[in-house]
C-alpha cells in the first residue's frame, strides 16, 4: 500500500494515491482503536475478577 502511494503521480494519477493513503490511514486507525478497546475490556475483566476474589477471601 505504501509503495502504491509512493509511486502515485503523473503515471497512476494523484487521486488514486490519495485514496490509497486515506484507506491505509483508516485501516491503521481502526486496528489501533480495536486494540485499545480490547485492552480496556481486558482491564475491566481483570478488575471484576479481582473484586470477586477479594469478596471470596474476605479482603
Amino acid at each position: 500500500m505504501t509503495f502504491y502511494v509512493g509511486f502515485s503521480g503523473p503515471f497512476l494519477g494523484s487521486h488514486e494515491g490519495v485514496i490509497a493513503d486515506v484507506t491505509y490511514a483508516f485501516v491503521l486507525f481502526g486496528a489501533s482503536i480495536t486494540f485499545l478497546i480490547e485492552w480496556v475490556l481486558l482491564g475491566i475483566d481483570a478488575w471484576i475478577t479481582l473484586a470477586k476474589a477479594s469478596c471470596v477471601f474476605g479482603l
